[in-house]
């Protein structure tokens, strides 16, 4: 887990735009934020080059783009090559805006009412994409010169697509799915994307950011107050943590700038954005090496240890071993090869530290097994049970999130590699 440093707050909306904000949508381009807020109708500009900047509503229904009274903004996304803000209304008309100052103008997307619904829109490499729930499909339209008057191509395969809930186009076509899972398609087939390695699954997630760049898709996980990175093919690499992620709504990446956008309630705020593998990174600076073999302390923390290397690993399974108040939990970790005591610890702590940040508990128990062994069986690489004096069955002689006694004990099973 990475905390994240102190928010920069970019705009309070719901203190700088006259009446009611609910903004849901988050896109970036062309040197500022667009916040869609559906509920009010609008759409809201944020300059990202002032050093002060006040926001301004964009867009609003029954705005006048050529001879058409537009209707509600539904769907927004930022065409780099247009320069322009894409806006989608109720009536499936694609507008597109060049802020500030320039006029309106509609874009022809051919057949648009032929489509079961439209649930999204996304652009990426000069082609508009359309969310179609209702006709469980996704359609790519080429550029023309009139906007979009070209044939639609379909993306997907005998694919239901009723709990799509967010939609993401990068390195290949992403979907977030109504049941936490996320969906990748490439030459439409779909792909793996396990979220392997996750501690705790996605809790109502939306707003994906695809990166191709770097290689990584960031999802903001809604439920659970934090950013969850993963790989291109699912794998979990880490979860980005704020204490102003109260009501985490909708984030947006400006890769080339290295900035990370997220809109929080009412309130635009933005970080630099962290490398793929900061969460390591600050896990080994925060582990100095020293002399001396580790011993169990207070809150599981080990004493003086040496320099340890990383070890790679896998969550199986995380259950609830729980009774009443009484919060227990056990972890199923697949390591690569047989390690260490400290090389266990070090796992066991980053589990135990990212459990804590999510709930309290009584105690947590490790299991690690190592590759080809059956992980529903006894631990074959090693155990670690963090619990009020080491004690596992001891769990209820503290309150849920008294950790006063804790002390974190590892076991290693095997001979460990040098």
């Amino acid at each position: 887990m990475l905390e994240l440093p102190e928010l920069e707050l970019v705009v309070d909306l719901s203190e700088q735009i006259p009446g009611p904000v609910s903004p849901k949508d988050l896109v970036l381009g062309g040197g500022g934020a667009y916040i869609l807020d559906r509920e009010q109708n609008r759409v809201i500009a944020v300059s990202l080059l002032a050093p002060d900047p006040e926001p301004f509503v964009l867009f609003e229904a029954s705005d006048l783009v050529g001879a058409e009274i537009t209707g509600r903004p539904e769907h927004i996304a930022w065409a780099e090559d247009l320069n322009a803000l894409l806006i989608m209304d109720d009536a499936r008309r694609l507008i597109a805006i060049t802020p500030p100052g320039e006029p309106g103008r509609l874009l022809t997307v051919r057949e648009a009412q032929a489509w079961g619904s439209a649930n999204g829109i996304a652009y990426a490499e000069s082609s508009l994409y359309v969310l179609d729930r209702a006709g469980d499909q996704v359609w790519r339209y080429p550029p023309s010169e009139a906007g979009f008057d070209s044939e639609r191509e379909p993306l997907l395969a005998a694919v239901d697509l009723e709990q799509v809930v967010e939609m993401a186009v990068g390195d290949a076509l992403y979907l977030i799915m109504g049941d936490n899972s996320i969906l990748r398609f490439q030459s439409r087939v779909v792909q793996p994307f396990p979220q392997a390695g996750i501690d705790l699954p996605l809790a109502s997630p939306g707003s994906l950011a695809a990166l191709p760049a770097s290689g990584r898709l960031l999802v903001a996980d809604r439920g659970n107050n934090r950013i969850v990175e993963f790989s291109p093919d699912g794998t979990f690499r880490q979860q980005l943590k704020s204490a102003t992620f109260t009501d985490l709504r909708a984030i947006a990446v400006d890769e080339a700038g290295g900035l990370l956008y997220m809109l929080v309630g009412g309130a635009l705020y933005r970080t630099p954005l962290p490398s793929p593998d900061a969460a390591a990174a600050a896990r080994a600076q925060a582990t100095p090496p020293a002399e001396g073999t580790a011993q169990p302390t207070a809150e599981g923390t080990a004493g003086p240890t040496a320099e340890v290397t990383p070890l790679a690993y896998e969550i199986l399974q995380r259950e609830d071993a729980s009774s009443g108040d009484v919060v227990r939990l056990v972890f199923r970790i697949r390591v690569p090869t047989t390690a260490s005591e400290a090389q266990l610890r070090q796992i066991a702590e980053e589990v135990i530290d990212s459990e804590k940040q999510l709930q309290p508990v009584n105690a947590i128990r490790v299991l690690f097994y190592l590759p080809d062994t059956d992980p529903s069986g006894p631990p074959t690489a090693g155990k670690a049970d963090w619990a009020p004096d080491s004690d596992w069955d001891g769990a209820d002689t503290v309150e849920a999130g008294d950790y006063s006694r804790h002390q974190l004990v590892v076991e290693v099973v095997g001979t460990p590699t040098p």
